[in-house]
């Protein structure tokens, strides 16, 4: 089994190459094997925050799916937006409405009308029941 060493060049600031160093003698390893583990680890991370925003949009898209058997196929027509949060809860932006998952489960509609926040939760049969609310979280509205 052959494995490909061939090599690539990269510079790094005096400040990087000091740092790797004092990381190579703490550890008692190689500057290669420092500069190796830290790009492994750096990818794991990376690997595991694309997983993460799969789910993510697998999950907003199931509320989606959730919402238009709750509120009718047509719930998208005419919206201008459409989207979903990138952390917090599962949230969905459609127009003026936000639909967020919330940890038991719920939905929960969000808007803002007239200045005024309302909310109501979105039942089974689609019947909202719109109230006043406390003022919608930041890029929700």
């Amino acid at each position: 089994m052959s494995v490909n060493t061939k090599a690539v060049t990269t510079r790094l600031t005096e400040e990087e190459h000091s740092m790797v160093r004092v990381m190579a003698e703490a550890s008692h390893r190689s500057i290669n094997d420092v500069i190796k583990l830290g790009i492994r680890g750096l990818w794991v991370r990376h690997e595991a925050a694309v997983a993460e925003g799969r789910e993510r949009a697998r999950r907003a898209q199931a509320l989606i799916e959730e919402l238009k058997t709750r509120l009718g196929d047509d719930l998208l027509d005419g919206a201008e937006q459409v989207g979903f949060s990138d952390d917090g809860p599962i949230a969905v932006q459609v127009g003026a409405v936000a639909y967020v998952l919330t940890d038991s489960g719920a939905i929960v509609a969000q808007r803002e009308t007239k200045g005024r926040a309302e909310m109501s939760v979105v039942p089974e049969d689609g019947a909202l029941a719109w109230m006043a609310a406390a003022p919608a979280a930041p890029g929700m509205n």
